[in-house]
């Protein structure tokens, strides 16, 4: 893509409006990932709330030369990125996964280490979708017992078998009215 074709598609942009599609759409966070703007964009308004969000913005010329271990968007391009609302259960987590390359590596410490969180019972109350089951798993993967409880309208139904056969317990349902929801909390 052309200079010109990205300070096209990103003219009269906001930049809440840019970065709620492209996390709705590939279920990624932005903070603390790069994003590649053209030189003429990176003192925009764009780019400063950007910033404010926590990305790192780069050149776009140098995106391909920058750390490559930070995860990164092209503004112009990022309407192309994958729709990770179109995946099912583990394809959803798996592409989760990909993107959370410090979640894993901490995770991965923890089951290293003696004890680690071995025979460890952890409850937890999140809203449940592919990032957090990514976490999830990676808890139950140190050797801890977890347990998740999640309010029917905060679950994702995608992930709840996939988390349940790596043996997490799942405590949530769509469904649930408040006093289904209340038992369900208790129970964990």
């Amino acid at each position: 893509m052309r200079p010109s074709d990205c300070e096209n598609s990103l003219s009269g942009l906001r930049f809440d409006d840019w970065a709620c599609r492209l996390s709705q759409r590939t279920n990624r966070s932005l903070a603390g990932s790069r994003l590649a703007l053209p030189q003429d964009l990176r003192d925009s308004d764009f780019a400063r709330q950007a910033r404010q969000w926590g990305m790192v913005v780069t050149d776009h010329k140098k995106a391909d030369q920058t750390d490559s271990a930070l995860p990164g968007f092209d503004a112009a391009s990022a309407a192309d990125a994958p729709d990770a609302t179109a995946l099912e259960g583990e394809e959803a987590i798996v592409h989760a996964a990909v993107h959370m390359p410090v979640t894993r590596t901490l995770l991965a410490r923890f089951a290293q280490e003696e004890p680690g969180l071995r025979h460890a019972r952890i409850a937890t109350s999140l809203v449940l979708e592919p990032k957090t089951s990514v976490f999830l798993e990676a808890l139950a993967d140190t050797g801890a017992r977890v347990g998740v409880f999640c309010e029917g309208n905060a679950v994702d139904p995608r992930v709840i078998e996939p988390l349940r056969r790596r043996g997490v317990l799942v405590e949530a349902d769509p469904s649930w009215d408040t006093e289904q929801s209340r038992t369900a909390a208790l129970r964990l």
